[in-house]
């Protein structure tokens, strides 16, 4: 262990600034050894966006805990010259005080003084902003997370505040690093600028950053998101549906009504006082801004039948400019049929009739019919089941 050795830990959120910040350490990497400074890789080659530690964890939210290192992670950090910097969000899916608490010892194991950095939004556009992740080519991590539904905010479920209670998960980092090794950011989206936040990280490296753009991050539109989303939840590769995506307006965006925000939001109010009690990070007794003014009054998130209509369209529209279809893109609109069914049954019937026009030309895919779609719900469910080992290799019986 070395006693003189700081670790930086940059620990998300995700979609809080992170790509403006990771770009920005990446370019200024002569800047940071200057001051003693290295951003931790692994390997030579730069990996896009300067995600240097992310091929050092795997992820899955269904296990305890959700995040874990690869061999060999922790004494190739401690290798790299003088303080070292590590940043991936995913670090932020570790809520409880055994995983945090394991991530930290095997740190110190290496590093004297480990300290964590946090970037905040408040919870509801932390929702809306992950699960556009969500509904993009790399988001299976947040739909692991956040679960089946095309909706701009899911239902609340307590199962959420393992990430959403900054109180109760940044505590558990605080009590194990020290209250004063902690750097936590409230991002305020009315103000927030790019700029500003690489500014401020710099700064919480004890350094000046260079001059660098904003990072465009763009976020899908509202059918873009919401077919993402089921995408999400079906066979469908992301790389196959990145090809349709192309065609969705992007213009328009997946958000819920000011009441909707509201009342998510207000279940996270009470921790958010307490976090900022503890951390004194601003002025605002409720650490966030809480005015939703530029949330609409009637929710953007549902589909009407024109714009559902408009969907399929546009979907087939993509499909005809590709001269061969997958089992897996036809798998996707069944799988959307499934999960649209018992809110907008014309919708499914739609798409039931575009999945047999699509199934057309591959023998081992059989659609049901419509009356038996109709009349035994529980016998397509079984169909779906069996539609899966296509990828097995195994032959679809009728069901």
């Amino acid at each position: 262990m070395s006693h003189n050795k700081t670790l930086f830990l940059h620990i998300g959120n995700h979609q809080a600034e992170t790509i403006p910040i990771e770009r920005a350490l990446t370019a200024d990497r002569p800047l940071l050894s200057s001051h003693g400074l290295t951003l931790f890789h692994s390997r030579s080659t730069e990996p896009r966006h300067g995600r240097y530690s992310h091929s050092w964890l795997t992820r899955d939210l269904t296990r305890d805990p959700p995040i874990e290192a690869k061999h060999g992670f922790f004494n190739a950090a401690s290798k790299a010259d003088g303080d070292v910097i590590i940043s991936d969000e995913d670090f932020s899916y570790l809520h409880t005080k055994q995983s945090i608490n394991h991530f930290v010892k095997r740190f110190k194991a290496h590093f004297g003084t480990l300290k964590v950095v946090a970037y905040l939004q408040r919870q509801d556009m932390q929702t809306i902003s992950h699960r556009q992740q969500d509904g993009s080519s790399k988001g299976y991590l947040a739909a692991q997370f956040y679960g089946p539904t095309s909706r701009a905010l899911p239902a609340y479920d307590p199962r959420l505040d393992q990430y959403l209670d900054y109180n109760q998960r940044l505590s558990i980092w605080a009590d194990a690093v020290g209250d004063e090794n902690m750097f936590i950011r409230a991002l305020d989206h009315a103000q927030v600028d790019s700029l500003d936040v690489v500014s401020d990280f710099f700064q919480c490296l004890g350094i000046e950053s260079g001059d660098h753009l904003p990072a465009t991050v763009r976020s899908g539109g509202c059918t873009q998101t919401k077919v993402g989303h089921l995408v999400s939840v079906s066979p469908l590769s992301r790389d196959r549906y990145a090809e349709l995506a192309l065609v969705f307006d992007t213009r328009s965006q997946l958000l819920p009504s000011r009441v909707d925000a509201e009342s998510f939001y207000s279940h996270y109010r009470e921790s958010n006082r307490k976090l900022n009690q503890r951390f004194k990070i601003n002025s605002n007794e409720f650490l966030f801004d809480e005015d939703f003014y530029r949330l609409p009054q009637t929710p953007q998130d549902i589909w009407t039948e024109e714009k559902a209509n408009l969907a399929i369209l546009k979907m087939l529209k993509a499909c005809e400019q590709r001269e061969n279809l997958t089992r897996e893109e036809v798998t996707f609109f069944i799988e959307c049929i499934a999960k649209v069914y018992q809110s907008d049954f014309r919708l499914a019937d739609k798409l039931l009739t575009l999945a047999r026009r699509l199934a057309r030309n591959l023998d081992e895919v059989e659609v049901p019919d419509r009356e038996s779609f109709i009349s035994q719900l529980s016998i397509f469910k079984q169909w779906l089941v069996r539609l899966r080992t296509v990828k097995k290799g195994k032959k679809i019986l009728n069901p």
